[in-house]
């Protein structure tokens, strides 16, 4: 009787939890629901017209006692790079309006600006030689300067804008996949003990069990100029099928963090579904979808010449992966290798199959039970971006860490543990992982 009534009432709190989160996120713009939008509405312009961005280019003048050969190749020279610089402007007012914050994915525009300051610097190249014969020619270089500093900061911005959206969307993906082969690892190893008589829900749903985690994180992010924090909380109802499947249905919300030279605060809600189906007795299948409700609600840029910006805006997100996973026993050891195909990030199912945004992941875990009611287990997760062009973001890293679990009783098991990646490039963290599994 005890037992039952506790079962109602974890149930009662994970429904009571999920419409919570879910309220929570949603609250700022007074709805339940969350806009879809591909180009949120609201976000301001980075590039307005020509001239009201870019500083007025000084013309450069030639005094009449230069000679005619000297003037007409200086004339010659400036008038194409003229053609060249307005012909850049031209393009990046027409084309680039407005940065695509949602995806933080510029390098086009990134691209169009580093051509506008290599015709900068081309035409402060003509000047540095032709000093003699041009009006002013220490004047106009300075100013010419201000063009190219405009120029380089708007450059800058760019970029840290795309590290700083791509590392937070990166840090949700990462936390799904990790949640989801954490799931198929702990279904692979059962204690040693004997559970609770697994509860029955109609005449297929079997051993249902309700997880509740809570993760935190501190990290440095170089490249987005900033320090900041990570956390997440997390419920999960998961159980058996036909004595065939292993499901899990779950939502989580996590917070994104970070203050530097950019302010920036990012929410998300997380509803997962999976699936595993045991194939042999040490080969497991499964799949995963997601979908993520985001929300940016700070998110301060100092735009050159805009002026400092809020950028804030909701968007919502598929995802979906498919896993393998393998295990052994060895010398009292268990020992399992995980490996996930995921494609996360995504506006439309349609495009849940293209290479953008997805990533691979292979986690090798060894776990041992030194008592029936307490064990330990370590591993190590590679991850990696399969689109990942550019070497300056962390598309590549490891993941290590080590967990303890203690179970008090034959309905409940406790866990406390540390990770840490190690990224290849300008992010750093430390995460600490604590979850509750109830059995009934």
């Amino acid at each position: 009787m005890t037992r039952n009534l506790l079962s109602m009432l974890l149930l009662s709190l994970f429904i009571m939890s999920t419409g919570l989160v879910y309220a929570d996120i949603a609250v700022d713009d007074g709805t339940k629901t969350l806009p879809g939008t591909d180009s949120p509405p609201n976000v301001p312009s980075l590039f307005t017209p020509i001239d009201d961005f870019f500083n007025e280019i000084t013309p450069i003048q030639i005094p009449d006692d230069v000679p005619q050969a000297v003037r007409e190749q200086i004339q010659g020279n400036v008038a194409t790079n003229d053609t060249n610089i307005t012909d850049s402007q031209t393009k990046i007012t027409r084309e680039h309006r407005e940065i695509v914050f949602a995806e933080g994915q510029n390098a086009s525009l990134r691209d169009r600006l580093s051509n506008l300051e290599t015709q900068l610097r081309f035409r402060e190249d003509i000047i540095f030689a032709n000093q003699g014969n041009i009006t002013d020619a220490a004047g106009v270089q300075a100013a010419l300067r201000l063009n190219i500093e405009e120029v380089t900061k708007a450059i800058e911005v760019i970029q840290l804008i795309d590290a700083l959206v791509q590392n937070a969307q990166q840090s949700t993906t990462e936390q799904i996949t990790t949640r989801n082969l954490n799931n198929i690892r702990r279904a692979n190893y059962s204690p040693p003990q004997t559970k609770a008589p697994g509860a029955a829900a109609g005449e297929f749903f079997t051993d249902l069990s309700l997880s509740t985690g809570f993760s935190f994180a501190s990290f440095h992010d170089g490249s987005a100029g900033g320090s900041g924090h990570d956390r997440e909380n997390s419920f999960f109802l998961s159980g058996t099928f036909a004595d065939e499947v292993q499901f899990g249905l779950g939502v989580s919300y996590s917070e994104y963090k970070i203050g530097g030279d950019v302010d920036l605060r990012r929410r998300t809600v997380v509803y997962d579904f999976y699936a595993n189906h045991d194939v042999t007795d040490n080969l497991t299948v499964g799949l995963f979808l997601n979908q993520s409700q985001v929300d940016v609600e700070d998110a301060i840029i100092d735009i050159p010449v805009i002026g400092e910006q809020n950028l804030a805006q909701n968007v919502d997100r598929l995802g979906a992966g498919v896993l393998v996973s393998t295990f052994a026993e060895i010398k009292d050891v268990n020992v399992g290798i995980t490996t996930t195909v995921s494609s996360s990030n995504k506006i439309s199912v349609e495009r849940l199959l293209d290479n953008e945004d997805a990533a691979w992941a292979t986690m090798v875990d060894a776990q041992k039970y030194w008592t029936d009611q307490f064990s330990t287990v370590t591993y190590a997760t590679f991850y990696t971006e399969l689109d990942n062009e550019d070497e300056g973001s962390d598309g590549t890293f490891w993941i290590v860490g080590a967990e303890a679990s203690y179970a008090p009783n034959d309905w409940m098991d406790v866990s406390l543990g540390f990770e840490r990646t190690l990224k290849y490039h300008r992010f750093k963290d430390n995460r600490l992982n604590a979850n509750a599994n109830f059995y009934f």
